[in-house]
């Protein structure tokens, strides 16, 4: 499997409030909708009777379907989601968030890392992911820091 192509945020949030921080970065449903990524969720129970959170998307024309690992979170400081795609040209879509206490604010580190299906696909999610969804996300953090900041923007969607 291709090395993961990672889109990367690192810099101090114009505040001290980690809590704060926390409940406008850690709502990912919140988030992907503010973002207009066209995420649908549901839940369902394997075979085992277990429940499992699933997603899909409409991307090119095609749905494209994933199961998510349970969120790992230790709030209000860190979160990991890791979605496992069914079909399309992502396998593995791993999202990290760590918000750290410094001198001067709280250090925002975001991480989203895109796992390829294979060296066929690997250019198409290079491209998707840069010229897409990077922006995307961009414009969706700064409407975060806004909201955070003044309140000024609406939040959520």
């Amino acid at each position: 499997m291709p090395n993961p192509i990672r889109l990367h945020w690192d810099f101090i949030l114009p505040t001290r409030d980690l809590h704060a921080a926390w409940d406008v970065f850690s709502d990912t449903d919140r988030f992907s909708r503010s973002a207009a990524l066209g995420f649908q969720f549901s839940a369902e129970v394997d075979d085992a009777g277990q429940g499992v959170q699933t997603g899909n998307i409409r991307r090119m024309g095609v749905k494209i379907r994933w199961e998510e690992e349970p969120f790992e979170f230790e709030a209000p400081r860190w979160f990991r989601i890791a979605r496992h795609f069914f079909n399309g040209p992502v396998a593995l879509a791993e999202t990290e968030l760590q918000l750290s206490e410094e001198v001067d604010g709280i250090r925002f580190n975001y991480t989203v890392a895109l796992t390829a299906r294979n060296r066929l696909t690997h250019p198409i999610v290079y491209v998707d992911a840069q010229a897409g969804l990077k922006p995307t996300l961009q414009k969706t953090i700064d409407k975060a820091l806004r909201h955070l900041v003044d309140g000024s923007a609406p939040w959520g969607g």
